[in-house]
Formats: structure tokens, C-alpha cells, sequence
């Protein structure tokens, strides 16, 4: 494996690793899904003038019909079934479920994708689904909040596997920058619409630590992590 790919692997587990408690940080003082829609946002503003200053081609054909889709089960979906559920749950928890997301995706790779997954997967597989069962027994022995919010992330994290796997070949010719604004842009609004709907009446209580938080997601762990990741899925296996 190239170094620069060893470095993107590395840099993005530091980011990822670190989102959860900025997540819990910002949906204390604002409501999750106009969190969320405010991280989307402003990273699609942060990587939108880099798109025309590069002059990248648009997508077209079935890597528009990704982008389009993928903003809803990449972004717009999953991130709501993560902020809600981080009001209450620990960010620790968080951490250890989305643990799973490989797991996961070497589970639906041969299913959607069409390639095996070495034995040894499997074997990690197994050990790392028991780890999480052990998790998941925890949260529901502490509280059905717990619980209900275990599964939710869970149910998220499932959501980010199937659409690794697809990505990997649907915008296989899309330039990472351009996928990631417009999932971006298109995610952000999803989630307005729905905190418009749901978070009615509920207000926000801005601090300096809520927007320190809401900058981190934005830039790194949206702008950053997201081009980096999907340059790495096109590079190597999902």
C-alpha cells in the first residue's frame, strides 16, 4: 500500500475518531437536524469556489444519479439518525458501534458488489460482531434511551456501508471535490427541510464551544474528511 494512502487512512481515523464528541458538544446548545444542516452547509460553501477556481466537470449520467442518491444515504439520513440519538448517548458508545461500519461492509460487498472477502475478514468479523453484541447489551441494560439510540446509530452505520459499496463504482468517475459539494449542498438542505418540520419552535443557545464545534465538523470532519474519503475509495477496497 503507497504511504500517501497510509497517510490518508491515518488522518482520517484521527478525524472521525474525534467527530463524535464535537458532535455531542454542538447538539447540546443547537437542535441535531439543524445541526447537522448547518455542518453540511457550510462545508458545500467551503468546497463549491475550490470546484470553480479548479474548473471540474459537473457530473452527468449515472454518477449525477449517485450524487443525488447518496445524498440522502450518505449525508442527509444518516447524520440525523446520528445527532439525534448524541443528546443523550455518549459519544464513547458512538464511537465503539461505528466501529462496525467495516464489519459491515465486508458483509454487503459480496452481496452488492459482486467480490469475495478473504477468510481472515470474516474471522475479524465475527470476533468484532461479538465485541459489538457485548456493546449493544450494555446500552440496553443502562436505559430504553440507550437502547432506542444504540439502534439508531446502528441503523446509520449500516446506511454508510451500503453506500461505500456503491460509491466506490457509481462515481468512479466523478471527481471527489465535486461529489462530496454537491452531497453536501444537497444533504444540508434535506435536513433544513426536516428540522423545519420536526424542531419546530425549538432554539438554539450559542457558545463559543457550540461554534468551535460546528467549524471542526464543517471543515474537517465534512470538507476534509468526506474528499479524502471518497479519494480513497476509488483507490482501494470498500
Amino acid at each position: 500500500m503507497k504511504p500517501r494512502i497510509i497517510l490518508g487512512l491515518v488522518a482520517l481515523s484521527v478525524i472521525w475518531g474525534s467527530t463524535w464528541m464535537a458532535i455531542r458538544v454542538l447538539v447540546i446548545a443547537v437542535p441535531p437536524m439543524h445541526s447537522a444542516s448547518l455542518r453540511f452547509l457550510l462545508a458545500s460553501v467551503i468546497l463549491l469556489p475550490i470546484i470553480q477556481w479548479k474548473r471540474l466537470p459537473w457530473p452527468t449520467g449515472r454518477g449525477l444519479h449517485a450524487t443525488l442518491l447518496l445524498s440522502l444515504s450518505m449525508i442527509s439520513v444518516p447524520s440525523a439518525l446520528t445527532f439525534w440519538p448524541e443528546q443523550r448517548l455518549s459519544s464513547g458508545l458512538t464511537t465503539l458501534i461505528f466501529g462496525a461500519m467495516p464489519l459491515m461492509t465486508a458483509c454487503l460487498t459480496p452481496w452488492m458488489a459482486g467480490r469475495s472477502v478473504p477468510r481472515r475478514a470474516w474471522e475479524a468479523m465475527i470476533v468484532g460482531l461479538g465485541g459489538l453484541g457485548l456493546v449493544m447489551s450494555g446500552a440496553i441494560s443502562t436505559s430504553l434511551w440507550q437502547a432506542v439510540g444504540a439502534v439508531a446509530v446502528l441503523l446509520a452505520v449500516a446506511m454508510y456501508a451500503a453506500s461505500s459499496v456503491y460509491a466506490k463504482e457509481a462515481l468512479a468517475g466523478v471527481h471527489p471535490f465535486v461529489s462530496t459539494a454537491i452531497q453536501f449542498f444537497l444533504g444540508g438542505i434535506w435536513l433544513a427541510l426536516a428540522s423545519m418540520v420536526f424542531e419546530r419552535g425549538r432554539t438554539s443557545t450559542w457558545s463559543t464551544e457550540a461554534i468551535v464545534a460546528l467549524v471542526f465538523l464543517s471543515v474537517f470532519a465534512s470538507a476534509l474528511s468526506f474528499t479524502l474519503y471518497y479519494w480513497l475509495l476509488q483507490r482501494i477496497e470498500a
